[in-house]
């Protein structure tokens, strides 16, 4: 497992019930959103500080969503904040969210199950299939946080985007989520990016913003 989004969505569904928490389902898009700028910023194709994200290699990724955003943020007609390209992105890929759920069906992760909300309305659970992913990718946030293991970038951000989205809880005991909470926040604070997400859901919880299982 190799993708951002993909180890977020395994994070953030529940197991049985294949549902998002309700605080989860009002941040996971523009976390989403946010993933795929960090994953062009892992790669190398973009560079980003406080006021601007901006292409330094053009170089396709031979990922065909990356691809799409990478040209998007290079042909802009003037440098835009971090931000900016957040809520962007999350207009640009309307159905990300239902996309990777469905990815992670067809690699065998999630199950695809019709359910109806409140008893009424139909709509889409995605259970897991297999536990041992979503428990693998657990682990390794939890070695770092709680042992204070070296972590790799990608996982760095992971870590971050949990903060982001609020799942800091689901992944550690009562007992252990004050001490992870500091450590956590300590991670995401100098992160650009996550700053960035945070600051676009606060907007759009006041109405600043508006925008799109």
């Amino acid at each position: 497992m190799v993708d951002l989004l993909e180890e977020l969505l395994l994070l953030a569904v529940h197991e049985e019930k294949g549902t998002l928490s309700f605080a989860v389902t009002s941040k996971i898009d523009f976390c989403l959103s946010g993933a795929l700028l960090i994953e062009l910023e892992l790669r190398n194709r973009v560079k980003v500080n406080k006021t601007s994200l901006e292409v330094i290699d053009r170089t396709p990724t031979e990922n065909t969503r990356l691809d799409i955003l990478l040209n998007l943020i290079d042909n802009s007609k003037r440098v835009r904040s971090p931000s900016y390209w957040v809520t962007k992105t999350k207009g640009t890929f309307k159905h990300l969210r239902r996309e990777y759920l469905e990815q992670l069906v067809d690699q065998g992760f999630l199950r695809e199950e019709e359910c109806q909300t409140l008893w009424i309305f139909p709509s889409t659970a995605y259970p897991l299939r297999d536990n041992r992913p979503k428990r693998e990718i657990r682990d390794r946030i939890r070695l770092v946080i709680l042992r204070e293991e070296t972590s790799s970038p990608r996982t760095a951000q992971l870590i971050a985007l949990v903060h982001a989205c609020g799942l800091t809880n689901t992944l550690f005991e009562k007992e252990e989520r004050n001490e992870a909470r500091k450590r956590i926040k300590t991670l995401a604070k100098e992160n650009i990016l996550i700053q960035a997400i945070i600051k676009t859901i606060q907007g759009s919880n006041s109405g600043a913003y508006t925008g799109s299982f």
